[in-house]
């Protein structure tokens, strides 16, 4: 909560000796110039700092949390940067906690804060390193079916080629995450979150996620396991393909089939059982994030809906 406004008298006497404080003051208030900077070629210059690393994520993490008091008091920032920083924060009405509130995701956006430059970031960093905050943000900050937990530029395609040439196409390994809730006229209960046979697909499902070629192209791949389809005596992938590396990614599909089968001509992969999931998400530098989103009427009960989540979220 921002502190409130301090009436101040006037001084209508000793002009000079009241400058004189002033220039104290100020000089004793380290603070970044208006569009001073701390990103300089995708690192920041106190430390080589990128995004998506723990210490970005830590630096944001004390942005989007620290109280206006702390953020002057405990952390050191100049008066000018933590106004900014909350006004940031609290939207256009100026309240916390309201529909209009707002958080940094990237460094970039704090970055783009007046008064924000290395100064400020650098007290930042220091206090998330000296209080153990690099490495261990709440694990809030990791939710798979939260956007705003993979953040950063897309990784472009030219770094998508350049880590699949140099025999780097395995990015990580992942584990599949699915929620559950019921809606009511609007109304819906808590999720609920349940293992993966829950939708008919296999206990572990988990794999890799991996770059490579598919169809000709250059795609991002969640693969849960190779499927051998007897049909085409061919080793088939089990999971999701992805178009828009460098983008937004759009994929699909995922399912558990005893056998594959693709149809001629049609490069998605799908189950005996007709599952077919569609995916949105992102691809950075320094993680990968895919979501899927259904809702399905209750063809018994008027007005009631169940909406399922498929998630995965990976950093590496």
């Amino acid at each position: 909560m921002r502190p409130p406004v301090v009436s101040r008298p006037v001084r209508s006497a000793l002009p000079a000796l009241a400058l004189s404080f002033c220039t104290l003051a100020c000089a004793a208030e380290a603070i970044d110039g208006r569009d001073d900077a701390f990103i300089v070629d995708g690192k920041s210059d106190t430390g080589g700092i990128v995004e998506n690393s723990a210490e970005a994520a830590a630096v944001l993490y004390l942005a989007n949390t620290t109280s206006y008091a702390d953020l002057t008091g405990e952390l050191g920032l100049a008066t000018k940067s933590a106004d900014n920083i909350v006004a940031v924060r609290d939207g256009d009405d100026r309240t916390a906690e309201t529909d209009d509130d707002a958080r940094f995701t990237t460094l970039a956006q704090l970055d783009a804060v007046p008064f924000v430059g290395p100064i400020a970031f650098d007290k930042l960093l220091q206090y998330a390193r000296d209080n153990d905050v690099v490495g261990d943000v709440p694990s809030s900050a990791n939710d798979p079916f939260d956007p705003a937990s993979c953040t950063g530029s897309p990784m472009s395609m030219a770094d998508a080629r350049s880590r699949w040439n140099h025999g780097a196409a395995e990015l990580s390994t992942y584990q599949i995450a699915i929620r559950n809730r019921k809606c009511t006229n609007g109304s819906c209960s808590p999720w609920t979150t349940f293992p993966n046979p829950n939708l008919e697909w296999r206990a572990d499902t988990t794999g890799i996620v991996k770059l490579g070629q598919f169809d000709g192209e250059m795609r991002l791949i969640a693969q849960s396991r190779l499927c051998h389809s007897y049909s085409r005596n061919a080793d088939l992938i089990v999971g999701t393909v992805c178009d828009g590396v460098g983008e937004s990614l759009h994929c699909s599909t995922y399912g558990q089939p005893s056998d594959c089968y693709r149809e001629p001509g049609d490069p998605i992969i799908r189950a005996y059982d007709g599952s077919y999931i569609r995916f949105n998400g992102t691809l950075t530098a320094g993680c990968v994030q895919l979501i899927s989103h259904s809702e399905v009427d209750d063809s018994l009960h008027s007005g009631v809906k169940s909406q399922t989540d498929v998630a995965i979220l990976k950093r590496f």
